[in-house]
């Protein structure tokens, strides 16, 4: 359940530094590796010395990687796949299941599972002037990139949905990004672009992953930013390429979605918004807010720190410094024949199949 979180090093091994190599983690689950093939699969095996005496009661566990999820469908329906990894369906799917394979498999959606950012550059021009993110901020139209993107599955929810301490629905329409009609919006993003000294736009570029709803949303915020005149082109690099542009922050914009675990507000707040969060990619740096955070990870009363939480989000919205786009959810299917399988609040929550056993 850490695993978004924290990982489990060796004593000796330097602190302050990634564990990339397989070997510099500890294992502490259920399963050890056994084999990987490349492109193919990879198996593991269950651990005798497992801590929690009984279990697993799988013999092994084997993934494979099928990166066409039509293919990947197919399998699955043909009862060649016991079930499917939570991020691995589209939302078409998720209904083909739901609808066509009702008494022969569960289809599971995890709300709230994983949401939508456009990362601006705080520290490149044109925007390190707040002006600009605002505007940029409230001219995206959520209800209608739900629609666009993710068919209509998700939330318009803000950096928090209410669940995590974030405002209600209630509290963000009256919200600059969420209020409607949405020309009111529009009307006052085209005055802040005029203030920063930009009533014509601007051209910037908009780096996005490798993938279709990756490729769909880079494409519905251009089209968004185009409202007020500025002309993106979209960008990608493939594999780990992709992964050493973002880190390196070489981005002008990016968006990018996210699942989390666990569900706390500290691991977005924390990851995303804090200076020197590892997650932060919009390089948000603002000491208040910092001070915020921190504060509200040490509250122990829950109805003060609900309280704290709720500033922190009015904060990140009146200054700029807010990302969110909308909030989407991941789904998940098994066959009937896959027993004690119980999914978690968030889609890291189990993963262990260490009580799951398979009935044929």
């Amino acid at each position: 359940f850490m695993m978004d979180w924290a990982s489990v090093v060796p004593a000796d091994q330097p602190t302050g530094r990634e564990a990339k190599d397989p070997k510099d983690v500890n294992g502490t689950g259920p399963f050890k590796f056994k084999s990987y093939q490349s492109g193919v699969s990879w198996e593991a095996v269950k651990y005798e010395n497992y801590w929690n005496k009984g279990l697993p009661h799988l013999d092994g566990v084997i993934v494979y990687i099928i990166p066409d999820r039509n293919t990947g469908l197919a399998a699955f329906r043909a009862g060649r796949l016991d079930i499917t990894a939570p991020v691995y369906l589209t939302v078409p799917q998720y209904k083909i299941i739901d609808a066509q394979m009702k008494g022969q498999a569960t289809a599971y959606l995890y709300a709230n599972s994983f949401w939508w950012n456009l990362y601006m550059a705080n520290d490149k021009k044109p925007w390190s002037d707040p002006r600009v993110r605002k505007a940029a901020f409230m001219v995206i139209d959520r209800k209608q990139a739900i629609e666009t993107v993710d068919k209509g599955f998700g939330t318009t929810d803000g950096v928090l949905p209410p669940s995590l301490g974030g405002l209600t629905p209630a509290e963000l329409k009256n919200i600059p990004g969420w209020r409607e009609p949405k020309s009111l919006d529009i009307e006052e993003a085209k005055k802040l672009m005029a203030e920063a000294g930009y009533p014509k736009g601007f051209k910037t570029d908009i780096f996005y992953r490798p993938g279709g709803d990756y490729e769909s949303m880079a494409i519905f915020v251009r089209d968004q930013l185009g409202k007020l005149g500025i002309e993106s082109t979209i960008s990608t690099r493939p594999g780990a390429a992709f992964y050493d542009y973002v880190y390196a922050r070489s981005y002008q914009t990016h968006t990018h979605r996210h699942p989390f675990a666990p569900a706390s507000p500290d691991t977005i707040l924390a990851q995303y918004y804090r200076t020197g969060g590892k997650r932060n990619f919009a390089d948000v740096s603002d000491k208040k807010l910092d001070e915020m955070i921190d504060k509200q990870t040490s509250t122990l009363d829950p109805q003060e720190r609900k309280k704290q939480v709720k500033a922190i989000n009015l904060y990140l919205y009146e200054n700029a410094l807010a990302s969110i786009i909308h909030w989407g959810n991941y789904s998940q299917a098994w066959q009937k024949w896959v027993r004690d399988f119980v999914p978690g609040e968030t889609i890291y929550n189990n993963l262990r199949f260490e009580s799951a056993w398979l009935d044929k």
